[in-house]
């Protein structure tokens, strides 16, 4: 929330570049004025000439559990499967058409490429409590974004620019799938391992982060002691573990 209201700011845009997958997850979308001045940014070209986007292959992740505590465990897996349907993801990402985050497509509506279009998005930000939005598993095939019609001021339609942007910007500079490091298994042991390593590994890595941005540590001068630092809080080991997973896999 306080992001958002940094990049919803009324009086002037004080945000300047911000990591995320929507611009709004910063500002508001109600506030056209504001979020339009913001604008995705395509990979940058590194000092080798390298130009690579980071891709997360889709491997199946959705689960679901019941407990022996469920009296009617098949009534259960038809409203999983139902989650899996167009209709069931339109429900659990936008919720019930008419009342909720969209509608059917008038004739004529055309969606980003100008072909016809099925659906319309309502107003998200007019419309709160209506549906699960992605919490939990759901159905995002890969031409959900061309279900809907795109508004009628491309400047001014957030979905369209993110997805001209996914497709001209980043996919053509994604990493090859061949060799992106697969999920890893590890023993429980392992895992305890993990657990404990990160736990205090990534706060330091976080406020090192930080203390580098603004100048509580110097590049230059602080950086053998950094690399001391990452060495005593279990780097090479963490690093250790996910080689002996990868050798086994």
């Amino acid at each position: 929330m306080a992001l958002l209201k940094l990049g919803s700011n009324p009086e002037i845009a004080i945000a300047g570049a911000i990591p995320a997958g929507s611009t709004s997850v910063f500002c508001s979308t109600v506030n056209v004025d504001r979020w339009t001045q913001y604008i995705p940014i395509a990979p940058l070209t590194g000092p080798a000439g390298v130009k690579s986007a980071h891709i997360v292959p889709d491997f199946g992740g959705s689960t679901m559990t019941i407990t022996n505590a469920c009296e009617n465990p098949e009534v259960v897996m038809r409203v999983f499967d139902y989650m899996f349907t167009e209709q069931g993801a339109l429900k659990m990402i936008l919720g019930m058409k008419g009342a909720g985050g969209y509608d059917d497509a008038p004739k004529g509506a055309v969606n980003y490429i100008g072909e016809p279009a099925k659906y319309i998005r309502n107003d998200q930000d007019a419309i709160q409590d209506i549906s699960w939005n992605r919490m939990g598993s759901d159905y995002q095939p890969p031409d959900y974004d061309l279900w809907f019609a795109a508004l009628e001021n491309p400047d001014e339609d957030i979905e369209r620019i993110l997805y001209i942007s996914s497709i001209e910007d980043y996919i053509p500079y994604g990493q090859d799938p061949e060799k992106i490091l697969l999920n890893l298994s590890q023993t429980t042991e392992e895992s305890r391992r993990i657990v404990d390593i990160t736990a205090l590994l990534d706060s330091y890595l976080e406020q090192a982060m930080i203390d580098f941005i603004i100048g509580n540590k110097n590049v230059d001068e602080d950086w053998e002691e950094y690399l001391a630092d990452i060495e005593k809080y279990g780097i090479y080991e963490l690093a250790a573990i996910k080689q002996a997973a990868y050798d086994r896999k």
